[in-house]
C-alpha cells in the first residue's frame, strides 16, 4: 500500500513537470502605449479643458461619458500568427485561451473631439473634472477607454 503511494505521486510528478516543462511563455516584444490629448485647437476655439475643478464662475451644464466600443474580429490562430507589422498599425491582436481576435486601434484625438462636440450641443465652452479612465470589457478580456467630465458654461473665458 505504502509502495502504491509512493509510485503514485511520483508519476503524479513526472506528469506534473512533463507539462509545465512542455509548456512554452509567450513572447511579447518591447512596446509602448502612449495616451495623451492635445487641447490647443480646442484652445483656439475658446474653449476650455481642466482636469481639476475650474476655480472661476461658471454654469453647470451636465455629465458627459464617452465610451469606447471597438470593431473585435474574430480572427484564426493561423491569422493571428501571420500578422504583419502593417498589420499591425491598424490593429490590436489578442488571444483569450483559444480565441483569437483582432481589434482596430482608436485615436485620444477621436474621443476628445466627441467629447468637445458633445459639449457644444449643451452649450457649453468648457469641461472641468476631465478624466481618462480605462474600464473592463469582460467579453474579449480587454481595458476600453473611456471620457469622462463636467459640461461648464464659463462667464468669463478670458
Amino acid at each position: 500500500m505504502m509502495f502504491q503511494r509512493k509510485t503514485s505521486l511520483l508519476y503524479t510528478l513526472i506528469l506534473g513537470l512533463f507539462f509545465t516543462g512542455c509548456s512554452t511563455i509567450p513572447h511579447r516584444e518591447e512596446s509602448y502605449s502612449v495616451f495623451g490629448f492635445d487641447f490647443t485647437p480646442y484652445i483656439a476655439n475658446q474653449f476650455f479643458f481642466s482636469t481639476t475643478e475650474f476655480n472661476g464662475k461658471y454654469i453647470t451644464l451636465g455629465t458627459l461619458d464617452i465610451y469606447y466600443y471597438s470593431n473585435v474580429i474574430p480572427i484564426t490562430e493561423s491569422d493571428y500568427l501571420k500578422k504583419t507589422k502593417a498589420d499591425e498599425e491598424e490593429y490590436s491582436y489578442f488571444h483569450n485561451g483559444s480565441f483569437f481576435f483582432k481589434e482596430k486601434k482608436y485615436s485620444t484625438s477621436k474621443l476628445l473631439d466627441l467629447m468637445y462636440q458633445e459639449s457644444l450641443k449643451l452649450g457649453a465652452n468648457g469641461v472641468m473634472d476631465f478624466k481618462l479612465l480605462f474600464e473592463f470589457d469582460p467579453d474579449y478580456n480587454l481595458m476600453k477607454p473611456r471620457l469622462t467630465g463636467v459640461a461648464i458654461k464659463i462667464d468669463d473665458l478670458d
